[in-house]
């Protein structure tokens, strides 16, 4: 079963939820872990809770058109305290936990967040403790129920049954829930992760999600009863729609975490899950180095029949006329691509997928039917991976002011190495510098219009003129280039272009993700600007090193000796120079000409990584002044 008729017609996310949780009331729809096992509630109890914590809201005092915060990161109370909120006719205000105070308090602060809702006793000590910076602020609740006889402030129970004795009382205002709100009312402010500059609100409508959560779902057909697993923050645009989508759907929402992810794949066996390369990245990490771990005899033979798979998944593409991004592995021509079909195909089923791979299937759960890929480049090297062990990944673009989803590949149509087609009604050019479109082939500056693009910036009327025009085109400040099958390759980020010395124009986002398809290599940033070459940063994957330096004799070490190890530089820089070398393909000013390795990862903690996990560039220049400058000595 589909989208419900009653919550397609929807006017607001509340109604969208209700009639929903109507259509499938009996049907589980979040589960979460309790102690050694799993706890879950059906959509009848779901609407319940969020019908009771509104009206708990509405008694506090949260009205129509208020902003609330909403300070914590993914579980089921997250979703159910969001839909309350809305139900209440308010926005909320979603932040991260893991935000500095400074940032916290300002985005509170700038938002007039009059209510704020926090997850357990750490997160309300913070905001005591920037309290006075929020002269608006009315109430705190604490949506664990945790105690704590510092704060006295109401819990997410407590609301709840106040809330079940006005609506048993009829003592809530006329039009309760969501009164009067329509598609074109706010439904949340969503500051962005601010890798280049200080964060702006993203206004989004009820109308701009609902319509998102509509055209996913005409191609991405999530059966009624089937389980989404959610290990991405909700207060995210791209999990927060997704499980939206999910809830349309009548799918059960199972919760989960870093720690327990692995255990959850194999015990709920999901049939649907979102993530972001890096997690993708990490199972081809780990299925790589059981490999290179081996024995000798069982290592060549898994080599084998991996080089099998790749050149018969390789020669599949060519004879079915996929056409080529050009960024990814060499492709047969068509008469070798034939031979090779035919020769590998089996070996790719009966060999590479049945007996290499079939433990990274089974450690996804052996039923995904969709693996669903957003929020940063998907590399060539891990859409040839999945495709080999049999699991294809559906790669989509899209932002924050977007709803965020602009563009995803199909179930049908699942060309690697792009971002696919556009959703049902949604526009997208490729324009050059004067605004004049692209034609395909023809890399330009991506802009966007349709009916998930953001209101605007909060309070921010400049940044809001700078990127939307007055005919509704956003201007992503992505960079692009269609194929002529129509769909579009994502290629670099206007601001992050780096201009040598010489005037040439380098995206550096494209030269990362080559050199990130080794194994060895865990992060890494370009850099290069205003000089004579590139140069390159990377945080080397030291778990694979270590396996390596065993392999080969050498003393198991901390990260920043291994990374002071010459016999490591030199793995390193040969491993660059395969993929942004000389001889790699790459175009002369993309050569990458020196390597610096860091002892330590680029973190959320140290500033180098937004709580979405990008690079801020900004904050690496910085940090790493010093050692960027002798790359250039």
């Amino acid at each position: 079963m589909m989208l419900a008729p009653a919550a397609l017609r929807a006017e607001n996310l509340s109604d969208f939820f209700f009639a929903s949780a109507a259509a499938h009331a009996s049907l589980p729809v979040q589960r979460r872990r309790q102690g050694s096992g799993f706890s879950s509630i059906t959509y009848r109890e779901a609407a319940e809770q969020v019908r009771c914590f509104a009206a708990g809201l509405t008694l506090l005092g949260v009205r129509r058109g208020d902003r609330v915060g909403l300070i914590s990161e993914n579980w089921d109370r997250w979703l159910l305290a969001d839909l309350a909120i809305l139900a209440c006719g308010a926005a909320d205000v979603p932040c991260s936990s893991r935000l500095t105070g400074e940032e916290l308090a300002m985005t509170l602060a700038h938002a007039g967040c009059r209510f704020i809702l926090v997850a357990g006793p750490e997160e309300l000590a913070r905001v005591s403790r920037m309290r006075r910076h929020l002269p608006g602020l009315v109430e705190v609740v604490d949506l664990s129920d945790g105690r704590d006889p510092r704060h006295t402030v109401r819990s997410f129970s407590e609301l709840s049954e106040a809330g079940r004795t006005a609506l048993d009382q009829g003592r809530l205002p006329e039009g309760f829930p969501a009164p009067n709100v329509g598609r074109g009312d706010l439904a949340t402010i969503v500051y962005t992760s601010g890798t280049t500059g200080r964060p702006k609100g993203v206004m989004l409508t009820h109308g701009n999600i609902l319509s998102n959560i509509a055209a996913i779902l005409t191609i991405i057909k999530i059966p009624e009863g089937e389980s989404l697993l959610s290990i991405l923050p909700s207060w995210h645009m791209y999990e927060r729609t997704v499980e939206y989508a999910g809830l349309g759907a009548g799918a059960e929402i199972v919760y989960s975490s870093l720690r327990t992810l692995k255990d959850d794949l194999r015990q709920v066996r999901p049939g649907f899950f979102a993530s972001v390369p890096r997690l993708w990245a990490g199972i081809h990490e780990r299925a790589m180095a059981a490999i290179a771990e081996a024995p000798p005899l069982r290592r060549r033979l898994a080599l084998a029949a991996w080089s099998a798979g790749t050149r018969a998944v390789l020669a599949r593409r060519v004879l079915a006329g996929e056409p080529a991004p050009g960024n990814g592995p060499q492709r047969p021509g068509k008469l070798r691509a034939l031979l090779e079909y035919l020769a590998f195909t089996p070996i790719l089923h009966l060999v590479t997928r049945r007996l290499v791979f079939r433990r990274v299937r089974a450690a996804t759960g052996g039923r995904l039917r969709g693996a669903l890929s957003g929020g940063a480049t998907l590399s060539m090297d891990l859409d040839l991976f999945f495709e080999v062990v049999g699991l294809r990944l559906l790669n989509g673009y899209g932002l924050t002011e977007t709803s965020p989803v602009l563009t995803c590949r199909r179930f049908s149509h699942n060309l690697p190495g792009t971002v696919g087609r556009p959703l049902p009604g949604t526009e997208v050019r490729i324009v050059d510098e004067k605004g004049g479109d692209r034609p395909a082939g023809r890399q330009g500056r991506i802009l966007v219009r349709g009916p998930q693009v953001m209101r605007g910036y909060y309070r921010d009327p400049e940044a809001t003129a700078a990127v939307l025009d007055r005919e509704g085109w956003f201007d992503t400040g992505d960079l692009g280039r269609f194929l002529a099958s129509g769909d579009l390759v994502l290629t670099g980020r206007l601001k992050d272009t780096i201009v040598l010395a010489n005037g040439e124009n380098v995206e550096p986002e494209l030269i990362e993700e080559r050199i990130k398809s080794s194994r060895y290599v865990d992060q890494v940033m370009a850099v290069g600007q205003d000089r004579d070459y590139l140069a390159v940063l990377v945080v080397p994957a030291f778990a694979e090193l270590r396996s390596w330096a065993r392999r080969h004799g050498r003393p198991d070490v901390a990260p920043a000796a291994l990374a002071a190890d010459p016999e490591v530089q030199n793995l390193m820089r040969r491993q660059v120079a395969r993929r942004a070398g000389s001889g790699s393909g790459c175009r002369p000013a993309e050569v990458v000409k020196k390597v610096h390795l860091l002892p330590r990862e680029f973190s959320v903690d140290d500033g180098t990584l937004t709580p979405t996990l990008k690079v801020r560039r900004a904050a690496v220049l910085r940090l790493y002044r010093r050692e960027i400058d002798d790359l250039f000595r």
